[in-house]
């Protein structure tokens, strides 16, 4: 399926916007779990499933990530993070285009693993197909909305320290729904249908 920048970014934003509340409360509990062992590897896992919940038009829990089924997965969730990481890694260092690429590529692998479960070199694979032809779309729509809000915030500071204080505040908050719900439409449209 070949995705639309437009329509990626629109409803990726409005999928996050709409699950805000509980994606910003489960990232502060997240946050103030991280240090409590076994504990925190269940909640970074329910992190990591929250585009696939948000692309299953799921309402989300404020304390999703405490679901207990997630520390279910942790084998197949940290060998799939592994096998990205050896084969990202080593591609950023060497030459960082083919590494971005990759990183791509393979950007879909945790939450197939997690969704559908599939294992990891099955999950790798199939992210790899998944987003062929797309690559350019999903970097344009991750990067886009980020770039806006950033300017924004400049102009903001160019105004006012405080006017851009405030939006840089703003921005800081409204980065993480937005960036979830237009990996959620990622997942959603190449994975999902």
């Amino acid at each position: 399926m070949k995705l639309d920048l437009m329509e990626t970014i629109q409803n990726g934003i409005q999928r996050g916007l709409k699950n805000a509340p509980a994606l910003i409360v489960n990232g502060i509990l997240w946050a103030l779990t991280a240090w409590i062992p076994y504990l925190n590897a269940g909640t970074t896992i329910g992190m990591a499933n929250l585009p696939a919940k948000m692309a299953s038009d799921e309402n989300l829990s404020m304390t999703e990530i405490f679901n207990p089924d997630y520390r279910k997965h942790f084998g197949e969730f940290f060998i799939t993070v592994g096998l990205f990481s050896m084969g990202v890694m080593p591609a950023f260092f060497l030459v960082f285009f083919p590494g971005y690429v990759l990183s791509i590529a393979w950007s879909l692998a945790v939450l197939l693993v997690l969704d559908q479960k599939l294992e990891p070199l099955a999950a790798l694979r199939k992210s790899n197909e998944l987003t062929y032809g797309n690559k350019w779309i999903i970097y344009f729509a991750k990067a886009l909305p980020s770039i806006a809000i950033f300017l924004v915030v400049g102009i903001g500071f160019a105004i006012n320290d405080f006017l851009g204080g405030f939006l840089l505040l703003i921005a800081a908050i409204a980065l993480t729904p937005i960036n979830l719900g237009i990996s959620a439409e990622i997942y959603k449209k190449l994975a999902k249908s």
